[in-house]
């Protein structure tokens, strides 16, 4: 069902999810084009629930994602260990695919999830340092963390959390300091060319040297141009691989070589020497495996 929503001027979809993966209740809002937080925010969700599978693979996208846990808290599995992340905590761009544990009892999670610009203007914090990470957004925020984690958290409902993670939001990209207009022109057009635009011609109309390009994609995205742009494309990727585009003629789901095509690759081989690099897994690995219902994550076996 869908909810009204006059304060985001967009709607709150809610959904209920009876699977053998776990019951739970999900809400989400993307920023409809008019909206201020239109690019920047690409999702706010809300999950409550309790999940079979709790060990879950979850694949890099070029965004960063601030977490609060008020039920709940998951684990960081690295290597054989695992970590328990904090209360209030925020993952950086990540390079290559990473395992979450959620715990045997109930969870519940807001998510913010932000393009990397919109992240680093948030957390007024290099974001660079935050890369392959999960940090205490306490440590990074401090009093704002606070806020918002007491003010979600005493919230009635998960339409509540996501209008106060909205507020949040746009007043801490209104009071932030302001990006300059050729970096953003320049991740704008790699984004809406899913990482296959040419760098180098990019950098040029920017107006960048190579030096102050890396030094600003160190600080405001946390990786380089190129291994942004390659993200960019895994990214495509997998959701081509999970919603594949129509041949051009027969309307038939494209094959595995055409997608490799379409997605900006070379050629079958080189998507997937990518796509292991960047998930661990085949192309046909990952299409066989477990997914969670509207997500590319998988779930995995524990034993």
């Amino acid at each position: 069902m869908v909810a009204s929503c006059p304060i985001l001027q967009s709607p709150i979809v809610h959904s209920e999810i009876d699977t053998a993966q776990g019951r739970w209740n999900s809400a989400w809002w993307v920023p409809p084009p008019a909206s201020p937080l239109a690019g920047a925010v690409e999702l706010i969700w809300h999950f409550d629930g309790c999940l079979a599978q709790a060990r879950e693979r979850v694949f890099p996208g070029g965004t960063v994602e601030l977490i609060l846990q008020f039920e709940g808290r998951y684990q960081d599995i690295v290597g054989e260990r695992s970590v328990v992340t904090p209360r209030s905590c925020v993952t950086g761009v990540h390079s290559r695919a990473f395992v979450v544990q959620a715990p045997s009892s109930r969870v519940c999670v807001l998510g913010l999830r932000l393009r990397p610009l919109a992240a680093q203007a948030v957390l007024a914090h290099p974001l660079h340092e935050a890369t392959d990470l999960t940090l205490d957004l306490d440590d990074v925020l401090r009093d704002a963390a606070a806020m918002l984690g007491e003010r979600c958290q005493d919230a009635p409902d998960a339409e509540t959390r996501i209008r106060l993670a909205a507020r949040w939001l746009a007043g801490r990209l209104q009071a932030a300091a302001s990006v300059d207009a050729g970096l953003r022109w320049m991740l704008a057009q790699m984004e809406a060319g899913h990482g296959g635009n040419g760098i180098e011609a990019l950098r040029e109309q920017a107006g960048y040297s190579r030096n102050a390009l890396q030094a600003a994609f160190r600080h405001h995205v946390g990786v380089s141009p190129k291994h942004y742009a390659r993200l960019l494309r895994f990214r495509y990727l997998l959701e081509r691989l999970r919603d594949p585009l129509p041949a051009s003629q027969g309307g038939k789901p494209l094959s595995l070589a055409e997608l490799a095509l379409a997605a900006g690759y070379y050629d079958q081989s080189h998507m997937n020497m990518e796509f292991r690099a960047f998930s661990g897994l085949t192309p046909r690995e990952f299409l066989a495996a477990s997914h969670y219902p509207g997500s590319t994550s998988i779930a995995e076996d524990t034993a």
